[in-house]
Order: C-alpha cells, then sequence, then structure tokens
C-alpha cells in the first residue's frame, strides 16, 4: 500500500493512502528522512507464533489499543 504523509504532529504522522484509509503512524517508526508530502510504501506481514504465545500477542495488541487515543 502506498499513502503520502499529508501531517506530522508530536510523535505521530497522518498518511492518507491510495485506497483512502487514513493510518496514524508513529514517526519513530517512519523511514529516515521522512517528511510531509513523502511518499511511503506501507507493508503488513502475518508473523508465524507459537499457539501458546496467541494469548500473550492478543493481550498486548488490546493494551495497546486501550492506551491509544483516537485522532481530534
Amino acid at each position: 500500500m502506498r499513502g503520502v504523509i499529508e501531517k506530522i504532529d508530536g510523535g505521530l504522522a497522518t498518511i492518507h493512502c491510495d485506497d483512502g484509509q487514513v493510518l496514524q503512524w508513529q514517526t519513530r517508526q517512519l523511514p529516515i528522512g521522512s517528511r510531509v508530502a513523502s511518499v511511503v510504501d506501507i507493508t503488513v506481514t502475518v508473523v508465524n507464533v507459537p499457539a501458546h504465545d496467541h494469548a500473550e500477542v492478543s493481550r498486548k495488541a488490546l493494551n495497546t489499543i486501550l492506551q491509544s487515543h483516537p485522532p481530534a
């Protein structure tokens, strides 16, 4: 997926994707040299984890979601 960095505000960047989605991305996870108007490729991959780790992975993901703040 490809997108354009529309705004950088503190630790978050707003990325508008080709398919119309808007992502909030942590600036520390952007490629070095990224700035407003930079075009970025976004890749999501599936990580296979042992079955016994699924509960822990799910718990961490839920905690991250619950701790995040929706964009204003």
